[in-house]
């Protein structure tokens, strides 16, 4: 249920896109689904850490935009989202990318939320990772930490 309610989100960026307007196609290129255990979960500055699940998504659009998905076990998905080429690489194997917006994908709706954060991540072909998001908007604290658990990551290209 809750990676339906995922993959819906990506569709829903997909039809929105930034800025949210008249624009050219843009369509996902590529997605990369992560197992492991979500250590931290906060919606609109609530904890639903409670709520996590066991897997994370992250999306690749035509137009630079990337994405991670923190899914739950319940109707809701939080979708950290930011511009690809703004990404800053630490080294060959950490990055921390600029953040935008959030967007809450719950059973029937997704709203996107104008907000101002980062990730934190690595490359996880090498073993088990952190994945760590913080953003802050106009409806509070968004966070979310995940910990992969060193298995392949499941790679889809469109």
């Amino acid at each position: 249920m809750c990676l339906r309610l995922a993959l819906s989100a990506i569709t829903f960026v997909v039809a929105v896109g930034p800025g949210w307007a008249a624009q050219k196609q843009v369509r996902p290129i590529g997605l990369v689904i992560l197992s492991g255990t979500c250590t931290k979960l906060i919606v609109n500055g609530k904890d639903q850490t409670s709520e996590c699940g066991n897997k994370i998504l992250n999306t690749d659009y035509s137009d630079s935009r990337t994405g991670f998905y923190f899914t739950t076990n319940s109707d809701l998905v939080l979708t950290l989202s930011g511009i690809g080429d703004r990404q800053v690489k630490l080294d060959a194997n950490n990055v921390v990318m600029p953040i935008d917006m959030v967007i809450l994908g719950l059973k029937e709706q997704n709203d996107p939320v104008t907000v101002v954060g980062t990730c934190k991540f690595a490359n996880p072909y090498l073993g088990p990772v952190l994945v760590t998001c913080k953003a802050e908007g106009a409806l509070g604290t968004f966070e979310g930490s995940f910990m992969t658990d060193g298995s392949k990551p499941n790679r889809k290209v469109f």
